[in-house]
């Protein structure tokens, strides 16, 4: 392997960090420096002045707050119409408006085939919020740096673990558990993508309840691993492993092998990077796979607009210097030739580029439109195919909830499947009221309510009727106790 350098940088208002790593063999990496430093002193570090270099390798380190992740079903589109779909998800999401957000996203393996046939794809997307991005990116042009990529740490880690994690002879979907001093997380995929990520909780005993604290902490990894079974892509864990702070990490992995029935590994992404100084790796672990991640190149692009300047700015730049080298040479014959069309030429010109950019953004918002419309279409095809020839029930509970009198009360309501399996309802309830008398006109008033129900069919008389006082608040009421059957009509769809 080429030996090259790689740089990470992760500004906090307390506790601004910049790695220098070199790649060594296939495996290891080697830690150059590194730099604490204040983000807003009087005078930053020497040895940021290399990462202002060009075509240096940096990442800038995201909180992973701000950065969020989701897998979606989507048509199969090109890569600038799915983004523009993806966002319109994210926005039905989140809220906001559209360019409020930025996306990158990865295509993933199909695994059903309903889906692939309705032309259904999932896909791995990680979005974040503009302003976010812009302002993180702003702060790392004051010290100095441009980088050319930002992922949260667990992005970072992920990607770390994808290269380098233990070998394992089990197969499937894996759970990676972080425990940092500021920053405690896991992590859900499998060898196509990652599920999700969620926080864990911190130990705020200081660690003068670290038994407590590990159970807690078994407890949230188990409840993820479930989690992960019941999602729409669904995973079943297999393994777990875990890093970070050496002895919360170590009594975490003791508890994990006697609580869980799958493999669960101790795992030091610190040994991967070697350092000349002694010093202790493992609270740089976030930092060192940004630094990692910047030399192999981020899965995901999550730069602002117009960061990196492409092959086609490039060009464009080029044929601007060449224009204007041709313009130097022929303007005396321009201006002798032309000067007369040239106020008439810049007016059409300014015209039809305004007409150009609202064209544009008006395709890009109907094809956004369009594109959820199919989407939105799609899930609910879906919908549909399951609940094929089945009651509306919500329409039928708000119908009966409109017939039933104010001193009709009920105290159960069962809903079944008889032998031929169609829906029955059961009401339990009862109707109250000053005297025996005005109890049973009101039940008998809601009883023929109930059987003018379009969506009912009465299976037979009330088998529990019953008539009598209520003396618990010791005033002069009575009450009608009544059980109602009937069977729901799958013909009626409100």
């Amino acid at each position: 392997m080429k030996k090259r350098d790689a740089y990470s940088l992760r500004l906090d208002a307390d506790n601004s960090l910049a790695v220098k790593i070199r790649t060594g063999d296939k495996s290891t990496y080697h830690v150059e420096w590194v730099i604490p430093f204040a983000e807003g002193g009087p005078a930053l570090p020497h040895q940021l002045r290399e990462l202002a270099r060009p075509r240096r390798r940096v990442v800038q380190h995201l909180a992973n707050d701000h950065v969020s992740l989701m897998t979606a079903s989507m048509p199969n589109l090109k890569s600038k119409l799915m983004k523009t779909a993806l966002k319109g998800v994210v926005v039905k999401e989140k809220g906001g408006q559209r360019d409020d957000w930025i996306i990158d996203y990865k295509a993933l393996p199909q695994r059903r085939r309903v889906d692939t046939a309705r032309g259904q794809y999932s896909v791995s997307t990680v979005f974040v919020k503009q302003s976010y991005v812009e302002d993180q990116f702003a702060r790392a042009h004051a010290v100095g740096c441009g980088p050319n990529g930002m992922l949260p740490g667990y992005l970072a880690l992920e990607d770390l673990f994808r290269r380098h994690g233990p070998e394992s002879e089990t197969d499937g979907a894996w759970n990676v558990i972080f425990l940092g001093h500021k920053e405690q997380f896991l992590c859900v995929g499998d060898e196509n993508s990652l599920l999700f990520s969620r926080p864990l909780p911190e130990d705020l005993s200081g660690g003068e309840e670290r038994d407590e604290y590990i159970n807690r902490l078994a407890t949230e990894i188990d409840r993820s691993n479930f989690f992960a079974q019941q999602a729409e892509r669904s995973m079943q864990v297999r393994r777990v492993i875990v890093c970070g702070q050496p002895d919360t990490a170590d009594a975490l992995v003791e508890a994990l092998a006697e609580r869980l029935d799958i493999e669960v590994t101790r795992w030091k992404p610190e040994g991967l990077f070697t350092a000349e100084e002694d010093k202790e790796l493992w609270p740089y672990t976030l930092d060192l796979a940004a630094a990692a991640a910047s030399y192999h190149g981020a899965r995901y692009h999550l730069l602002p607009p117009g960061a990196v300047q492409g092959a086609g700015d490039r060009a464009r730049r080029y044929a601007t210097v060449g224009a204007v080298t041709f313009f130097a040479w022929t303007a005396p014959l321009i201006l002798v030739c032309g000067l007369w069309t040239t106020r008439a030429q810049n007016n059409f010109l300014r015209e039809a580029a305004d007409l150009t950019d609202n064209l544009y953004h008006r395709a890009e918002a109907a094809a956004s439109a369009y594109l959820l419309n199919r989407v939105f279409k799609t899930q609910q095809e879906a919908v549909d195919d399951l609940g094929g020839g089945q009651p509306d029930l919500a329409v039928l509970l708000n119908d009966i909830a409109e017939r039933t009198p104010e001193d009709v009360i009920y105290s159960r309501l069962d809903l079944s499947r008889d032998k031929e399996n169609r829906f029955q309802l059961v009401l339990h309830g009862e109707s109250i009221a000053r005297d025996g008398e005005r109890a049973q006109r009101t039940f008998l008033e809601f009883l023929g309510a109930m059987n003018s129900c379009p969506h009912l069919q009465e299976i037979k008389e009330p088998v529990f009727l019953e008539i009598n006082g209520l003396d618990d608040t010791k005033l002069p009421r009575s009450r009608v106790v009544f059980t109602l059957e009937y069977l729901i009509r799958e013909d009626q769809k409100g």
